[in-house]
């Protein structure tokens, strides 16, 4: 299976907090995307924010499952530290 979109089109990591539209904010994404075979995927994306001498992190979890050509299904897990 290859996903041939961005999963975050809609969504920002780190949004939770919304300190990446501070001033001073650093951020650093990482992600990693792994087939597990021609229908199932799983994506971990890795968020790290700098901000007003503090710091946050998240870490989104996906699994990406195709029913049919025509449709998948996707569960996420988001947990913001």
């Amino acid at each position: 299976m290859k996903i041939d979109r961005n999963v975050y089109d809609n969504m920002n990591p780190l949004e939770e907090g919304n300190h990446i539209f501070d001033k001073d904010a650093k951020t650093i994404y990482s992600n990693i995307s792994v087939p597990v075979n021609d229908k199932l995927s799983l994506l971990a994306n890795y968020g790290h924010i700098d901000f007003q001498n503090k710091k946050a992190n998240e870490i989104d979890l996906y699994i990406d499952y195709d029913v049919s050509k025509a449709m998948s299904t996707e569960i996420c897990l988001d947990k913001y530290l």
